[in-house]
């Protein structure tokens, strides 16, 4: 991270600081607070701000999401998921939530679950292309190529400029056996549909937390 980022989060981490001394019942300034701290590598201060934001408001399913994106980082699998079971029994249509679980099941090697989170996604927002390229991972992980080649195509469909999925598409186009690329199936941990934190009192209103590689919760 560069020094300039790196400082962003350290401003946005104490505007929020100042706000919860402000008001200690906010359950939003303990999220978006959550939320810098993993920006900035503070696994351990980022869950303590997720918990409190849950213990303050245990019905809003993007605090569950985004502790749940936390333990995957952390190779934490079965605390995620249990994080986007809560999330998903409060808001059963979160298309990122299934895309998210989804990818806590591949890393415990549960496929066939992965694959049906991510027809749920799907249903549920059928114009994501990073949706369908992971779906189209998973079935090349159990060695379905022909309905590989099919997300694959509408990834790329949905997105043209996305190299990743062209990448994906015509590793599916070389001869048997299956050819891919080194990185396929290095799912995402990071939710796609990065949203702008609300901000503190305007006495303390920290910096708009912007979206990085690797992490991206949600306010």
């Amino acid at each position: 991270m560069s020094e300039s980022r790196n400082g962003h989060y350290r401003e946005a981490v104490q505007s929020y600081s100042q706000a919860i001394l402000m008001d200690s019942t906010n359950d939003i300034y303990y999220n978006n607070r959550g939320m810098a701290h993993t920006s900035l590598g503070e696994t351990e201060k980022a869950l303590a701000d997720f918990d409190k934001a849950i213990s303050l408001n245990p019905n809003n399913a993007v605090y569950y999401a985004n502790r749940g994106v936390l333990n995957s980082q952390g190779s934490r699998y079965h605390e995620a998921i249990v994080d986007y079971d809560m999330a998903l029994r409060i808001g059963p249509k979160d298309d990122w939530a299934y895309y998210s679980r989804s990818t806590a099941k591949v890393y415990l090697g549960d496929l066939n679950g992965a694959l049906s989170d991510m027809d749920l996604a799907i249903v549920n927002n059928p114009k994501d292309a990073a949706y369908y390229l992971q779906r189209g991972i998973i079935y090349a992980r159990k060695g379905d190529r022909l309905s590989a080649k099919s997300d694959f195509d509408t990834a790329v469909n949905l997105d043209p400029k996305n190299p990743v999925a062209r990448e994906h598409r015509d590793a599916l186009n070389l001869p048997a056996p299956l050819v891919l690329p080194p990185d396929l199936g290095s799912l995402h941990l990071d939710n796609p549909h990065t949203q702008s934190t609300t901000p503190a009192p305007a006495a303390s209103s920290p910096p708009a937390i912007a979206p990085i590689p690797g992490y991206s919760p949600r306010a």
